[in-house]
């Protein structure tokens, strides 16, 4: 997208049927950053499909926020192509500032603990995407193979709006929520759910928001998202079961 704008979850800045008030965010991999590395926000855009009172609208899980300063691409600041095919079955990589899903007791949540990890993106298509945390033993798959693969991981709370990428492309799904049948959040057994940017009614409110939503974006069609802001109120919300 334009240098102005930031793809995030609709849920990290809209509950009660409201949206947040416009703030200052920071970009960047320190919570010590210079001036210019602060945006202020002059409009938020929620996507007219996703209700925080019905679950089932996770699917539409997005909002746009638009900055009043340009933001230059830096290697604190990532823009990323998007990718509107389905990616089942691809690997994805996924990226937030939250605890740690490693399988083991939450880490430090932060700007410092920016972490990535791989995972097979094992269902959705157009509607929206799952990748679930795999035990070495097998013991604790939801769906697809039932063991990880090298550097598997999951979200955990703070990441959500954080992206989905295909391994060697662009970003495919913007985190939502999650849940575990197996053990508490977080830990092996725990699923991500991703809104998918394949979704028609989610290409269409992007489309709304002048986004060039073609496979292959001119180079100005970029997307930035929200694992880059250390300001802004993050929490992976999890399904009720």
């Amino acid at each position: 997208m334009a240098a102005d704008k930031v793809l995030t979850a609709a849920h990290c800045v809209f509950s009660f049927g409201s949206v947040e008030a416009p703030q200052n965010f920071a970009f960047g991999l320190s919570a010590d950053l210079p001036p210019s590395f602060t945006n202020n926000v002059s409009a938020i855009a929620v996507s007219s499909h996703y209700d925080d009172n019905n679950y089932d609208t996770n699917y539409y899980d997005l909002a746009i926020l638009t900055l009043n300063n340009p933001l230059a691409q830096t290697p604190a600041v990532l823009w990323s192509n998007i990718i509107t095919s389905s990616p089942t079955s691809f690997t994805g990589v996924m990226l937030g500032y939250g605890d740690q899903g490693t399988g083991a007791k939450s880490g430090p949540v932060g700007a410092a603990a920016r972490l990535a990890a791989m995972n097979l993106i094992d269902t959705g298509g157009i509607m929206g995407l799952e990748t679930d945390f795999d035990k070495s033993d097998g013991s604790t798959n939801t769906f697809g193979n039932p063991y990880p693969i090298a550097l598997e991981g999951t979200t955990c709370l703070g990441d959500s709006g954080g992206p989905l990428y295909i391994q060697g492309g662009g970003v495919v799904g913007v985190l939502s929520s999650g849940y575990n049948n197996y053990a508490d959040p977080c830990l092996y057994g725990d699923v991500s759910q991703w809104a998918s940017i394949a979704n028609p009614l989610n290409l269409e409110f992007l489309a709304s928001q002048g986004i060039n939503v073609s496979d292959v974006p001119e180079p100005p069609t970029l997307l930035m998202f929200l694992p880059s802001l250390l300001a802004l109120r993050l929490c992976r919300r999890f399904k009720a079961q």
